[in-house]
């Protein structure tokens, strides 16, 4: 199950989140008393759901039919509004996160052939690209194209709207050394996510000027560097149709072609049971249950790497959310075992209620860095008492002012509304007032998240591969693009330093964990649930379906004759 739409951090993920380690069984705290348990230990899904076959034995031809809720607001990844979850199965078959193996995070020869640190004061990284390697109109990709990406997404020039400019600000200088394919990176300071800076991903075609990076590919892909190509874009009819990139220089993919339709979610169930689309992103038992009407359909699921969560505006347009003791009232005013039981219970998934920023539940590393946050309405009215919120009659208010905040969230996704239905009847019960406030799915995270014109919000964070310091983009520093709290903490600074600077895993989870109860101090962020991904899978469907962590190598998805 995916909540969409799902904000995904940039590649170099979501900090430690969903490193792809094994997970296992992690304490995390008890319960409110009488309150319903919900366990914080390791999910017992699988972390892949597809059927597997090698590629050598994968039928050649055919075409996958496909389908997002919507097309990108902009086709830039890197683009404060390209940084969506939907954008990762149109872009997965560009090559989009193709520049790692599959199942780890070591480099693809496919694309870099060598890359080594090779000195640690400055830290230095030497690499290499394959010279093979091509964007799709045949020009090679080479360091030109990697220092046009960090000067875009290092933050010196603010006319760039990034989603992060996580790794890219630390580094000091990127220069070709013995012809265009080698180059060398020094750091400003110790960063140990180096990799995630070590390929563009765009050629400088898109990161040239802030004109281009901004609004140059609003409606057109950025060139592929993958197996597939976008051949055609039908806007009025959001159809996408892929084909094989004639300049791809690795193994011929097995599909001749791909084609992405964006449809409402009330509509793709029906096609997936028509045999219009071969799979299908569930996300709420009414779609489950008409997704099994077809006969042939597989209901694959996985662990996942995404969670919700709750995001409080600290600059909100009326400031009512300023005061932390009013956050966290807000905090412990929501059963978040509830919220997490309503949206999971229905499609057969375990219930896993999240308590750190940095780690999911489970992983080595993974503790509470909230301290024990429980539903306690008790709790949550003390604190709006001490804060000056008197309670009058079934509401709240000070100095005549009163306590009236607005939860914004997408339009066409049955889940979220939910969730603020269950948000808004706990803090109603607080005496705060919520006006949940539907938006047009399009104007979500670009107009109104980014512009900060809302108290309170709600989606999913999906996290990566790769340990690092990006989780803290969520909450720091107050420019990042992906930083809609309205503040940001001066004590995450000096302790996102101190982490990037650690090369012991020991040191780093400790470091990780300070920095997550930093975020947690500021109740800004949070975190509900963990979000298992639940697919409906046609029979014949080859190397395609739900995973926690693993890529999806598209040169072997293919359809069973």
């Amino acid at each position: 199950m995916s909540i969409p739409p799902t904000r995904r951090a940039l590649l170099s993920g979501a900090g430690l989140l969903g490193t792809g380690i094994v997970l296992t069984a992690c304490d995390g705290g008890s319960p409110a008393p009488g309150a319903p348990s919900a366990t914080t230990s390791a999910p017992t899904l699988p972390d892949v759901g597809w059927e597997r076959a090698d590629h050598t034995v994968v039928p050649e031809g055919g075409t996958l039919r496909l389908v997002v809720p919507r097309l990108p607001e902009n086709w830039n990844s890197h683009h404060v509004a390209g940084a969506v979850a939907e954008l990762d199965l149109l872009r997965g078959p560009m090559g989009l996160g193709a520049e790692f193996t599959a199942q780890g995070t070591d480099p693809d020869p496919t694309y870099i052939e060598s890359s080594q640190v090779t000195a640690t004061q400055p830290q230095t990284v030497t690499f290499r690209y394959n010279p093979a390697a091509t964007w799709e109109d045949g020009s090679p990709i080479t360091v030109a194209d990697l220092i046009s990406r960090w000067q875009a997404n290092n933050g010196s020039d603010p006319a760039y709207q990034v989603a992060t400019t996580a790794g890219w600000d630390r580094i000091h200088s990127i220069e070709q050394t013995d012809d265009e394919f080698s180059g060398r990176i020094v750091f400003t300071s110790p960063y140990a996510d180096w990799p995630t800076v070590l390929h563009p991903d765009v050629p400088a075609t898109v990161t040239a000027t802030p004109q281009a990076f901004n609004q140059g590919f609003a409606s057109t892909p950025t060139p592929s560097r993958g197996p597939f190509r976008v051949e055609s874009i039908d806007a009025a009819g959001g159809v996408v149709t892929m084909v094989r990139n004639e300049n791809w220089w690795g193994r011929t993919p097995r599909l001749e072609r791909i084609v992405v339709t964006a449809m409402d979610s009330s509509q793709a169930p029906a096609a997936f049971v028509a045999g219009e689309l071969d799979v299908l992103d569930v996300s709420t038992a009414e779609e489950l249950g008409q997704a099994q009407q077809r006969r042939d359909a597989q209901i694959q699921k996985v662990a996942g790497s995404s969670f919700t969560h709750l995001t409080l505006n600290a600059a909100g347009p009326e400031g009512l959310l300023a005061d932390a003791a009013v956050r966290e009232a807000i905090a412990r005013g929501i059963d978040r075992v509830a919220l997490a039981q309503a949206a999971l219970d229905p499609l057969g998934v375990p219930v896993t209620v999240m308590d750190n920023l940095v780690f999911l539940p489970g992983q080595p590393g993974y503790q509470d860095s909230f301290g024990g946050l429980v539903h306690d309405p008790e709790a949550a009215a003390a604190l709006l008492e001490e804060a000056g919120w008197a309670l009058e009659g079934e509401r709240r208010s000070k100095d005549g002012r009163p306590l009236a905040i607005v939860m914004v969230v997408p339009a066409d996704s049955p889940s979220l509304a939910q969730r603020a239905a269950l948000v808004q009847e706990d803090l109603t019960a607080l005496g705060i007032e919520v006006e949940v406030r539907t938006v047009p799915a399009t104007e979500f995270f670009a107009q109104h998240l980014a512009g900060g014109d809302f108290d309170l919000t709600t989606f999913a964070w999906q996290a990566t591969r790769f340990p690092g310091t990006s989780a803290v983009a969520m909450a720091y520093p107050l420019e990042s693009g992906q930083n809609f709290t309205g503040m940001a903490d001066e004590r995450i600074g000096p302790a996102l330093e101190q982490l990037d600077a650690a090369t012991e895993d020991e040191d780093r989870t400790r470091l990780a964990n300070e920095l997550s109860t930093l975020i947690a101090q500021t109740y800004t962020v949070i975190p509900l649930h963990m979000v298992p991904e639940v697919w409906a899978v046609g029979d014949g469907v080859l190397n395609l379906g739900p995973s926690s962590v693993e890529r999806v190598d598209w040169t072997a998805v293919g359809l069973r004759a």
